[in-house]
């Protein structure tokens, strides 16, 4: 496909180490930054999508438990309340 605007991508690292996962999440910044990709990533290791996020939705059983920027993440537990 030439010149995509958007990459989807799904849980990348799973099951990698956490050398060939940092690498993976280094690959997505610069796909980001360099090539103005817009990136649609879904992941469960939150502390690395947090990263390279400019917008976080938090899904609980199919349904929002959570949005906004990255930067009202400070405190991680608040991504998973319970009730």
């Amino acid at each position: 496909m030439g010149e995509p605007k958007v990459l989807l991508v799904d849980e990348p690292t799973a099951g990698m180490s956490k050398t060939y996962a940092e690498e993976i999440y280094q690959m997505l910044r610069d796909l980001r930054d360099r090539d103005k990709l817009g990136i649609l990533l879904v992941d469960q290791e939150i502390r690395h999508a947090l990263r390279i996020a400019d917008y976080v939705y938090v899904l609980e059983l199919g349904r929002n438990k959570f949005e906004g920027p990255p930067s009202e993440f400070g405190d991680l537990q608040k991504a998973f309340w319970v009730g």
